[in-house]
């Protein structure tokens, strides 16, 4: 097919949603994610738009038709996803006769279509697929000279769209890995080993693990990749949970422990733990103070366990599964997230997967089912089955997120508890915490064991020659030199492992023997002390070493994050150089680093910063975070100005840094890379010059800074920094300038220097999104930097491409103290609309703003100004139930009897929703509370129709025309007929009405029904004994001539035509138009029930309606045999003769020609009885 029909086709189903939409919008409770779909609809068209323009205009090759031809259906499949989920919940609302106003009335709806699909069809799933395949088409060489400026908007969409939340609710999740599953053929139960490689040898296949045999349970029994079957179960289960990796911390924290031969020895050693091990003690609480080696400890005993595991390797009757706790990464460790790394680990330990596993796994592939906690404790518990024991190590439980709204600590403990008794845990945790929750069997308290100082001890002084010279020297001249060193470090730990560290680098530190005892005997148990003496030993040592771990030490300390070892070398080499670097032409060489850079920083920090390797890279830390809280309070003295010395390196990184790309032609990928890696240090400088600098700083920062923003020749540069910033928004931007870089750091107190030296300043440049310095510094919330920027006449009144002024944004953030800075000054405009059609009130009203709301509308602001869909700030405070912005509204004027342009106001919206108060509030300004809308309806008869009492009470009791009509002639009391049967609240609804006057006999103007006739047809037999009590007219005829008991037969209500016989008896032979009485209308209908009732109640059987037609007839005609055969049995004339389309015909006739044996059997049984009788 033609791409320019099926792109003509797609901007056809934009149009179509942006329809359904406005159907579906005020909807109260729609998810967020709704909104946000509904936003990036008219990026779509506009690119859509574009696209279809150029191939207008170019007239592509059959090539590059089949090339963009993919990328075009899939837009169009996504698109028809959307407006297929879109159209079901508008149907589902349409089909609700306007009762369904809460979202929660289609949540259900919308998750019946939407889970057995899977995630990717939740609607803003479908919009960031979409939009991610608009942005390939956007970025093709056909289309790029001309969308490029939609991919920057595209972009952003997507990142929007991902942080949104989720439509129906579910754990992150992230795509499983793509392996390849080979077949199993030794006719097994269907387990496939996912990590490591095959070799082919005689007699079989031998397979060679590259870490852990992982089996899995799989469908296909064929060589196949597995993105293109299904998944393997560990893959499902990682693949609709966040993976947690437990497994990288346990080898960071063996590779520490297996430095010291021996570790954790005398741990494995207890009598507590072998118990645990063994024995019958099922929870062991281990807990120490920070610092302890709690976690080091953990990972020995994992370790062990894995060892055991592997011994028993054929019975298969023990596992160790291990949890890491990071209050770190509490956002990620949710108890899902737990759960479904316990099980994937409990797989890997299996030979075959249980029932309950394989019945989840399929029921998912079948419908795409969500798990909860409680489908994931099932399959643990089912797959545990199989072991004689499992394991479970619990580390850093004190980690866990404990806060009120996600209890996860709380939830994984109560299901710790409840796991069947093959279940040993062992839980590590800062002293003194969670014992009462987990009253474990068992506690035991972990500090610094002096094996494991011991250990550790021999292995610091073999790694370090000077130390090893010394420490012999010791032990030369008394042989219990080792000992009483031992001894000495063991004693002024405190049980600490920290402190043992710290203590040990401190003396490594030292030169001669003599210098190395002083040392040693005044060593502290204090830690703080310790941390003075590593200040005392980092000072006295050589000057390059010193300067180095000064300055070392003070970016670990006031580094905005973590750096890694490239970025620390070369940002002191920077700092080192800085005297070069202010030379005209100096740059910056590339970082080459060798195997002792790590070494070379480290060891000259008294122990107190250690590498710590995270995903594949080194990154320097301290040795504990208690190290940090110390040096801020006591490095800045050392540092003199550690601010302005940062913010100064990154500067000169970022100018002096060459941002010429290399000559050979590589993709902008490797590019990037290679810069990256040649120059680590420039991502940091561009990300956080600007933090630094908005911290105190001094001196001649100020104008290096200033060189930077506002030189002509520094304008790539400046570009350069910005393309590589983690805020996509900035770095995506065009046309910026030095000021608007400025207004993101909020630098304040650098541009007014720049005023104060009278710099050439334009307050009011503009990006390419027309986005001026205060747009961008209200957007981060920069109040100070804002203030200066007015001062300076920025123009309050600039809409950026979102049509958003900078007030839009600082209301659309909730920032007061920014709304109010913009509001002090006379320029800002209030009448301005955003893209949406929201000027600042409704935005302030949709935000619940109410003191907002009120110093708007005392500015001058319009009550009445209306959004891209007609709703006014009135109907979007109603909407969201703002009752106090709602009466702020009304006492100043805003109009709330003029209708919208689809017919609102607030009056029929407060009846409706029942809001009494809302109608107290009108009532109390004298409006026409009877005022009908477009169709006639007054506020009493939509009360009624949504059986909100209390609103009915109170119009009732304002003294409204309780018999007013509306267009077809229905008052409210027809109303509350209609709707009785909805729900309990229509009795009272009806019983208000009819205590206050409302006419029982009135008849509407189309049909002349009275309220009788309409819940007679409804069969509300509650309804019909109230209107009969209250003087309804049986007798009263409709337009066909029926009565109410007509309508009831007529709706197969058995009960309710008995109560209305039971009141007039005499209905049961009234003919409505056609002639046909209440018989004829039951055998019509075919029950059975109800013609047996009818006949009881002497109702005739005989009666002929216009065409002569007999109740038997209908029943004939109709097939219905039983009432047919019923009613012969009950003496029903059958020599009758009828009209059937104009003719004449007997009742044999009509019998033979339907060819019916069983009525004409009825018929001769009972002449020939009647024969006999007579007889």
């Amino acid at each position: 097919m033609d791409p320019l029909s099926i792109i003509a086709g797609i901007i056809a189903i934009v149009d179509s949603i942006l329809s359904t939409y406005s159907a579906i919008r005020e909807i109260k409770g729609l998810p967020k994610a709704f909104e946000e779909v509904e936003r990036n609809l008219p990026l779509v068209k506009e690119t859509l738009q574009i696209a279809e323009q150029q191939l207008h205009n170019n007239s592509p090759s059959d090539a590059e038709k089949r090339a963009i031809e993919p990328i075009i259906i899939a837009c169009e499949s996504k698109l028809k996803e959307l407006h297929k989920v879109l159209t079901k919940i508008q149907k589902q609302k349409k089909e609700g006769n306007g009762e369904i106003k809460d979202w929660s009335s289609l949540a259900k709806l919308y998750q019946k279509v939407v889970v057995p699909m899977g995630k990717a069809h939740r609607v803003e799933s479908l919009m960031s697929a979409m939009i991610g395949s608009l942005k390939a088409l956007a970025i093709h060489q056909m289309f790029k000279a001309a969308t490029q400026p939609q991919v920057g908007k595209l972009e952003e969409a997507i990142k929007k769209l991902s942080q949104v939340e989720p439509s129906i609710p579910d754990s992150d999740f992230e795509s499983g890995r793509s392996t390849v599953n080979q077949t199993n053929n030794d006719r097994s139960n269907g387990f496939l080993c996912t990590e490591g490689t095959m070799h082919n040898v005689v007699g079989g296949n031998v397979w060679k693990a590259d870490h852990n045999m992982n089996f899995a349970y799989h469908i296909h029994q064929s060589t196949t990749s597995s993105s293109d079957t299904c998944p393997t179960i560990p893959q499902w289960l990682e693949s609709i949970t966040t993976p947690l990796h437990f497994e990288e911390k346990l080898h960071e924290l063996l590779r520490i422990a297996q430095r010291s031969r021996g570790s954790g020895n005398w741990f494995l050693k207890l009598p507590a733990l072998s118990d645990w091990i063994d024995g019958d003690l099922q929870k062991l609480l281990a807990y120490g103070h920070a610092g302890a080696g709690k976690s080091v400890l953990a990972s020995i005993v994992i370790h062990h366990l894995q060892n055991l595991h592997n011994r028993l390797y054929g019975d298969h009757n023990v596992a160790c599964l291990y949890v890491y706790f990071d209050y770190k990464k509490q956002k990620a460790q949710t108890l899902i997230n737990i759960l479904s790394s316990l099980l994937v680990q409990l797989l890997r330990c299996s030979r075959k997967v249980s029932h309950e596993v394989r019945c989840q796994f399929d029921e998912w592939r079948q419908k795409k089912t969500f798990l909860g906690d409680g489908e994931y404790v099932d399959m643990i518990t089912c797959q545990a089955m199989e072991f004689r024991r499992i394991y479970i190590v619990v580390d850093a439980l004190d980690q866990c997120c404990s806060d009120t709204s996600n209890n996860t600590l709380s939830e994984f403990l109560d299901i710790c508890c409840k796991l069947p008794r093959t279940f040993h845990s062992l839980f590590t945790t800062r002293t003194d915490l969670h014992s009462q929750f987990l009253r474990p069997d068992y506690e035991l308290e972990i500090t610094a064991h002096p094996d494991d100082i011991s250990a550790y001890l021999d292995n610091f002084i073999d790694s370090r020659q000077v130390m090893r010279s010394i420490v012999n020297e010791g032990h030369s001249r008394n042989h219990s030199f080792h000992e009483h060193l031992l001894n000495s470090i063991i004693s002024r730990s405190d049980g600490l492992f920290l402190l043992a560290h710290l203590h040990l680098a401190n003396l490594a530190s030292t030169n001669t023997l003599e210098e190395f005892e002083y040392t040693l005997e005044n060593l502290s148990g204090d830690l703080t002390q310790v941390y003075k003496a590593a200040l005392e030993r980092i000072e006295i040592q050589e000057d390059k070493q010193r300067n180095t771990a000064i300055m070392l030490l003070s970016w670990i300390t006031f580094a905005k994050r973590p750096l890694t070892i490239a970025e620390a070398t070369q940002a002191l080499y920077i700092q080192n150089a800085s005297r070069e670097l202010s030379m005209s032409g100096y740059v910056i060489p590339k970082v080459t680093l060798n195997a002792e850079a790590e070494w070379t920083l480290t060891s000259v920090c008294a122990g107190m910063v250690v590498g710590v390797v995270e995903k594949k890279t080194t990154f320097l830390h301290f040795a504990h975070k208690s190290a940090r809280k110390f040096l801020k309070k006591h490095l800045l003295v050392e540092c003199r100005d550690a601010y302005s010395v940062m913010t100064e390196v990154c500067l000169r990184c970022l100018i002096d840094t060459p941002v010429k790309p290399p000559k050979e032609k590589t993709t902008a990928q490797n590019t990037s890379e290679h810069f990256t890696k040649n120059y680590p240090f420039f991502h940091y400088a561009a990300n956080n010059w600007g933090l630094h600098m908005a911290d105190k700083v001094k001196g001649p920062v100020y104008q290096l800074a200033w060189k930077f923003l506002s030189e002509h020749e520094n304008k790539q540069k400046l570009n350069r920094a910005v393309s590589v910033m983690e805020d996509t928004n900035i770095s995506r931007a065009e046309q910026f300038t030095g000021l608007h870089i400025a207004a993101y750091f909020g630098l304040t107190s650098l541009v007014q220097k720049a005023v104060g030296l009278q710099k050439p300043l334009d307050i009011n440049s503009r990006t390419k999104r027309n986005e001026t310095p205060l747009h961008w510094a209200v957007s981060r919330g920069h109040r100070e930097f804002s203030e200066l920027l007015i001062s300076q006449k920025a123009d309050l009144k600039v809409q950026n491409d979102d049509k958003m002024t900078p007030l839009h944004i600082a209301i659309d953030k909730d920032d007061s103290d920014m709304i109010y800075l913009l509001l002090s000054d006379s320029c800002a405009e209030l009448e301005l609309a955003d893209i949406k059609g929201y000027t600042p009130l409704i935005a302030a009203v949709k935000k619940g703003n109410a003191k907002l709301v009120q110093k708007l509308l005392r500015l001058g602001a319009k009550a009445e100004s209306e959004d891209g869909h007609g709703w006014t700030a009135m109907r979007w405070a109603a909407q969201l139930g703002y009752k106090m912005i709602i009466e702020t509204l009304v006492r100043y004027k805003a109009s709330v009897s003029s209708p919208t342009k689809d017919g609102w106001t607030l009056l029929w919206w407060a009846a409706s929703e029942g809001r009494s108060d809302i109608i107290t509030l009108l009532k109390g300004i004298n409006i026409n509370l009877d005022e009908p809308d477009k169709e006639g309806k007054t506020a009493l008869q939509w009360a009624v129709r949504y059986q909100c009492s209390m609103a009915t009470w109170v119009l009732l009791q304002a003294k409204v025309n309780v018999n007013k009509r509306d267009d077809t002639g229905m008052t409210a009391l027809h109303v509350a007929a209609e709707t009785f049967h909805l729900s309990v609240k229509g009795n009272d609804v009806l019983w208000l009405l009819l205590a206050n006057g409302a006419k029982v006999n009135t008849q509407t103007k189309t049909f002349g029904q009275t309220p009788l006739h309409i819940a007679a047809s409804k069969g509300s037999e509650s309804a019909i004994w109230l209107l009969l009590s209250k003087g309804a007219d049986t007798t009263k005829l409709d337009v066909n001539r029926r009565t109410a008991l007509h309508c009831a037969v007529a709706g197969d209500h058995i009960q309710a035509a008995q109560l209305l016989l039971w009141k007039s008896a005499d209905l049961i032979n009234a003919a409505d138009h056609e002639k046909r009485t209440v018989l004829h209308y039951a055998a019509s209908q075919g029950n059975a029930a109800l013609v047996e009732m009818l006949i009881n109640s002497d109702a005739d059987i005989n009666a002929r309606d216009r065409s002569g037609q007999t109740a038997l007839h209908i029943a004939v005609l109709q097939s219905h045999d039983d009432i047919a055969a019923f009613l012969i049995r009950k003496d029903a004339n059958l020599e009758i003769i009828c009209k059937i389309n104009r003719k004449r015909m007997s009742l044999d006739d009509l019998v033979l020609s339907m060819n019916n044996t069983a009525i004409m059997g009825a018929i001769d049984e009972v002449r020939q009885s009647r024969s006999s009788y007579e007889a």
